[in-house]
């Protein structure tokens, strides 16, 4: 994890070796707030992290002005709070606020986090969190809730003061538990106050920081002379970046010195970002623009792409609406295949095949059906009733198997059943190894997975079908069930994936992960575990707003 955040930290300072020695003051605050914290502090040597450490409880909410560097300080906490981290002690974990759906408790958003970017089992993700072995580093507060027209914080904001409220109540022990939150200054406050906290506000960077940083990305000192000789340059980490990308291989920079209104600056900064980023980090994706507008539309509302949910970009109605034709336009015609092709065995009277196959019809349908509209949801949250979910579930599987039971018996229908239980066992058995799993990784997995349990129901359904076709027919048969199957049932995540590739043809890459690797390298999108943000919530908005570079 170690090396993960601090190729994130890395990225976050442009691909710069050097550090920016910002430095930080604390906001005095009525109330309950942490004991023991200085009155300011800066990143050299570990700073932060003595400062964190001595903090009781340690709880510090980090703020500052947009592209302050909240995110860079809280990486260098958590790198410094792994390098000391004795065998014992809880392990600091980044995690974006935005993912989490606040109806849901804190500890189930830590565990479900954990399962998303390490793969690890319920079980075992649960049982770290109830023995405070995770120290959550919790990015983005204020991007929780999407900004008012004109680019200013909701004062509202809802889903910010629900999370406040829940970590106000979050314990270990009988003390506050541990925990960093990062935030813009200028939507703190509004919504609400991290109680037993100490709060830090990111200082502008000094003149000789800044020059320092831009004299170790150029490589050309002599372009950059007349830009660095100036008494003033720009005070936040985001607009050193956006400007040492910019001129990192051409162009004058002192030609920034002309814009007097720093909105202007950052527009004229952002509208070369993207070819400065292209051309720093070359590839083969094209209209590189016009696919990341998309994303940040697609990112209004929700700040966060997870890997599970990259298929809602094609929109979620469109995607369920290919899924359920496939389920009822192929589900009819395997039906109708069924029903047609000559069978040898004593399945049913003729006579009552069309009843007999429309239970079953109906059963299957119900069941796929239930599972669709789940999604990457549980069954308790589409039917929240109190009585247990499974019974739900219990019933028209009874039925299914009393009637595949009475049309076939013997030694078929009991290796079908068999072939159900192992697939049982290895949905529930196969755990992926506890590492960081990147987003391309989670979808191979599943759709791995998924294909290892479809073979084994292709075993179980020919079996269901040799009693009364013939082996080649039983043999067709088994193989598009397993198919659809797969398709409707099994494919879960993947599945839903690829069809929203198929979709978007055209307008994102069919190779959507890679272009997302690609866009995190180039600087343009940041990463968490299997999640990815843009590299700044302005730069999100201003490409938001322009479906084309020329856009004006």
């Amino acid at each position: 994890m170690s090396a993960i955040e601090e190729q994130e930290w890395r990225r976050a300072l442009g691909d710069s070796t050097g550090r920016i020695d910002l430095t930080y003051v604390q906001v005095a605050a009525s109330g309950r707030t942490a004991r023991n914290a200085r009155d300011s502090g800066r990143l050299a040597e570990d700073d932060i992290c003595e400062y964190f450490n001595e903090l009781k409880p340690r709880r510090l909410v980090i703020t500052g002005e947009p592209g302050s560097g909240k995110t860079i300080l809280a990486l260098e906490l958590l790198l410094a709070l792994l390098k000391r981290r004795a065998p014992d002690g809880p392990v600091p974990v980044r995690l974006p606020l935005a993912a989490w759906d606040t109806q849901e408790p804190f500890a189930d958003f830590l565990v479900t986090h954990l399962r998303k970017t390490f793969g690890w089992s319920k079980r075992k993700a649960r049982w770290l969190v109830e023995r405070n072995f995770v120290l959550p580093i919790l990015d983005g507060l204020d991007e929780m809730d999407p900004a008012l027209p004109n680019g200013r914080p909701d004062p509202k904001a809802p889903r910010a003061k629900a999370a406040l409220a829940a970590l106000n109540s979050y314990q270990v022990g009988r003390e506050p538990g541990p925990l960093v939150i990062t935030c813009r200054d200028e939507a703190y406050g509004k919504a609400g106050r991290l109680q037993y906290a100490a709060q830090i506000a990111i200082r502008p960077v000094l003149v000789k920081e800044a020059r320092q940083y831009l004299l170790e990305r150029a490589d050309d000192r002599d372009r950059w002379k007349p830009l660095l000789d100036k008494p003033q340059l720009p005070s936040t980490p985001w607009r050193l970046c956006l400007v040492a990308t910019v001129y990192e291989s051409e162009g004058d920079p002192a030609e920034i010195a002309r814009f007097r209104s720093p909105a202007k600056l950052d527009e004229f900064l952002l509208s070369r970002y993207i070819p400065a980023a292209t051309e720093l980090h070359p590839s083969s994706h094209t209209n590189v623009h016009q696919r990341l507008h998309l994303i940040a539309r697609h990112l209004e509302s929700r700040s966060v792409l997870e890997a599970a949910d990259l298929w809602l970009i094609a929109g979620e109605r469109r995607v369920k609406a290919v899924l359920e034709a496939v389920t009822l336009v192929g589900g009819a015609l395997i039906a109708a295949l069924i029903l047609l092709l000559p069978h040898d065995g004593e399945l049913v009277d003729a006579s009552d095949r069309w009843p007999v196959s429309f239970v079953m019809a109906a059963v299957f349908f119900l069941w796929a059906g239930i599972y669709n509209q789940t999604w990457p949801r549980t069954i308790s949250q589409v039917f929240p009733w109190r009585w247990p979910p499974h019974l739900f579930l219990a019933v028209p599987a009874l039925v299914g198997f009393s009637t595949m039971a009475f049309m076939t018996g013997g030694l078929s229908f009991t290796l079908f059943v068999a072939c159900s239980g192992l697939i049982s066992l290895l949905s529930v058995q196969v755990v992926p190894p506890a590492k960081v799993m990147a987003p391309r990784k989670v979808i191979r997995t599943d759709l791995a997975a998924n294909g290892v349990i479809a073979m084994v129901a292709f075993v179980g359904l020919t079996s269901l079908m040799v009693s009364s076709y013939a082996l080649e027919y039983s043999l067709l048969i088994g193989a598009l069930l397993t198919v659809y199957g797969y398709f409707v049932y099994f494919g879960g995540m993947g599945v839903r994936y690829l069809t929203a590739l198929m979709r978007m043809r055209g307008k994102l890459p069919l190779r959507l992960i890679p272009f997302l690797d690609w866009a995190a390298e180039a600087r343009l999108l940041r990463q968490t575990g299997p999640a990815y943000q843009f590299v700044h919530r302005e730069f999100q908005e201003w490409l938001a707003a322009r479906p084309t570079p020329d856009h004006s």
